[in-house]
């Protein structure tokens, strides 16, 4: 079911006007639609993106009927969806290979996409800057929760792995010849403490 987790205010880019942003637990009919009407306009336009062909709505509603697995959030403004991250709680991707602690249980995200215009490769300037990075962040909170203490993992799209690399500060590992040469990175428990300091309060938020 889907649910609010927080409400704030962002400034958009372009009129510099700050904006209502909603991050929902949960997804639901609305946001398989805005992918396929608002995203796929951009992506039509601005061809080359590695996850245009992904389809949300088959991955949303499988994970909608396996809570114990999966769990699903996305990040609403402006009556469309600007961010969704498919993650998992369980299973053999959610298994820890970083030498501080391996083979302890984490969160392993699926799935994560931001809207197209809210990328420097499709927009300049962007839209909603930091969606990825608060995507990032739920995905730690939920490690969390879960008793992981913030360890996160994913295999990075190779247009992707600079912003993991850098901008969020996750360990790196050899490209994965079991999941098509991708890249894998994973955030340890000293990394998600950093990452989460180092992440600004957001304003007008609620939980």
């Amino acid at each position: 079911m889907k649910a609010i987790l927080r409400s704030f205010q962002l400034p958009q880019n372009n009129s510099g006007n700050n904006v209502s942003v909603e991050l929902y637990r949960g997804a639901d009919k609305s946001n398989a639609d805005h992918i396929d009407r608002d995203w796929s306009a951009w992506f039509d336009q601005a061809p080359g993106a590695q996850d245009a062909h992904w389809r949300w709505d088959e991955k949303l509603f499988r994970a909608e009927d396996d809570p114990l697995l999966f769990d699903v959030f996305v990040l609403e403004a402006e009556n469309t969806t600007q961010a969704v991250m498919l993650a998992m709680k369980g299973g053999l991707k959610c298994t820890s290979i970083h030498p501080d602690h391996p083979r302890l249980p984490l969160v392993y995200i699926d799935l994560l996409a931001t809207a197209p215009w809210n990328r420097q490769a499709k927009s300049d300037p962007v839209r909603f800057k930091g969606c990825g990075q608060l995507m990032i962040a739920t995905a730690v909170s939920l490690s969390m929760s879960e008793g992981f203490k913030g360890r996160v993992g994913l295999h990075s799209l190779t247009g992707a792995e600079s912003f993991y690399r850098r901008r969020i500060g996750m360990t790196e590992f050899p490209p994965d010849p079991t999941y098509g040469g991708l890249r894998y990175f994973e955030l340890s428990e000293t990394q998600a403490a950093a990452f989460l300091s180092n992440q600004p309060s957001t304003k007008g938020g609620r939980s």
